[in-house]
């Protein structure tokens, strides 16, 4: 099932689905207006990424995201570092915003604006060093 879901959200076709159906929402009212018109960098949510901690069984660290947490491999952290859309970079650049995959026990998908990714390459970068 997990390789069948990265297939499927690796797919540049998958991009574009979810593209128009995003755009497709804002047009009929579902969605009041756009993302990058209505949340602001104070409204950011809350993205906190723990130190990694050297265990038996490797390197971890807690991480916290938008409510959802869970304990993640130390080089998943170090890979929320790379650029968007770079080949083993775990984020990809979506309309105005970006799509971050991050692995704790399943993938964990969410969107984010630019300054929310910014926030959230603070905390990997803190987690590291």
């Amino acid at each position: 099932m997990r390789s069948a879901v990265k297939t499927i959200f690796g797919n540049p076709e998958t991009k574009k689905i979810v593209e128009i159906l995003r755009t497709e929402a804002v047009s009929a009212g579902v969605v009041l207006q756009e993302p990058s018109k209505r949340r602001k960098v104070s409204d950011a949510r809350s993205f906190l990424i723990g130190k990694i901690v050297k265990t038996e069984h490797g390197e971890f660290a807690h991480v916290a995201l938008a409510g959802v947490g869970g304990f993640v491999e130390a080089e998943k952290i170090r890979q929320l570092m790379m650029q968007p859309d770079e080949p083993g970079s775990p984020i990809q650049t979506l309309a105005d915003g970006y799509v971050v995959t991050i692995e704790f026990l399943g993938s964990f998908k969410i969107t984010l604006s630019a300054e929310e990714l910014n926030v959230l390459k603070s905390e990997a970068k803190k987690s590291v060093s």
